[in-house]
């Protein structure tokens, strides 16, 4: 085995016994309720969650950071044919003497995500499917950012004899069905290259 590969293992070695570490702190209480169905049910219930929840989240972080390239080079593309004197210049953007312009895109003053794709769509660089998928992908994000119970039914205003809805639908399945987070997975994931291929 050749010294990189080595390095490779024990990382991965580190990796997992990281990982262990951290689910055996966050289930203790399974530990002492070994016994305890209704305690398993509900740790297991709770992984199921983290991970659902995850998968969402990190797909709408790895499309925002695509979305905020392509802003920052059709913006700079733009004042590039202003040729302007008081327009800001690609060079001193990427050289950071301009860094109020990056609060734009990132930080807790940036414009948003809703705001980003709402700008790309009237700068015509997103079509009306595709900002549906993106609009769509932010509401799934959000509810996964400001709801507890991500895998519970919605129960207000649905009559008994309507079917079930939940929190997280996509295309009108419950995403915590392992094939409807399949089709999701799938789905961003060429949303991703789509946008990647803009620029």
């Amino acid at each position: 085995m050749s010294l990189k590969n080595k390095y490779k293992e024990r990382r991965l070695k580190k990796i997992k016994s990281d990982i262990s570490k951290i689910e055996s702190r966050y289930y203790a209480y399974v530990e002492h309720l070994k016994n305890d169905i209704d305690a398993q049910v509900y740790a297991a219930e709770n992984k199921k969650t983290l991970l659902v929840r995850a998968i969402i989240i990190e797909n709408h972080l790895a499309i925002e950071d695509f979305l905020n390239s392509l802003l920052q080079i059709s913006v700079l593309k733009i004042n590039s044919k202003l040729k302007k004197k008081t327009a800001i210049m690609a060079r001193d953007y990427i050289n950071t003497s301009f860094e109020d312009a990056k609060t734009i895109f990132y930080g807790n003053s940036s414009i948003g995500f809703k705001r980003k794709i709402i700008l790309l769509r009237m700068m015509g660089l997103i079509g009306k499917r595709l900002y549906e998928d993106l609009d769509q992908l932010n509401s799934l994000r959000n509810k996964c950012g400001h709801s507890w119970e991500i895998g519970s039914v919605i129960r207000r205003g649905v009559r008994r004899n309507k079917l079930k809805r939940f929190v997280l639908e996509y295309r009108g399945t419950n995403l915590f069905n392992p094939e409807a987070l399949a089709r999701f997975i799938v789905k961003y994931n060429n949303v991703l290259l789509k946008i990647a291929k803009k620029y």
